[in-house]
């Protein structure tokens, strides 16, 4: 949520009604790459990166017990 509402209001701040579904290609299609641009696709990629270190935790820590590693203090 953190990441996307600034997405959204950067978007619709900079578009206004020509805002699009997706915000991503209207802003590329509308600025080209401007700093709203890469401003959004950084946003999107941390997102990303934070989802994937979350989802994955779990996997690992099933790893660890069935290889007997013990919990970290």
């Amino acid at each position: 949520m953190l990441t996307f509402m600034p997405i959204a209001a950067i978007g619709y701040f900079y578009l206004g009604n020509q805002l699009d579904d997706n915000i991503r290609q209207t802003i590329d299609r509308v600025g080209g790459h401007s700093w709203i641009s890469v401003t959004a696709q950084t946003l999107m990629t941390v997102h990303i990166i934070l989802a994937v270190i979350l989802m994955i935790n779990p996997v690992n820590q099933e790893a660890e017990k069935l290889m007997n590693i013990p919990p970290s203090e």
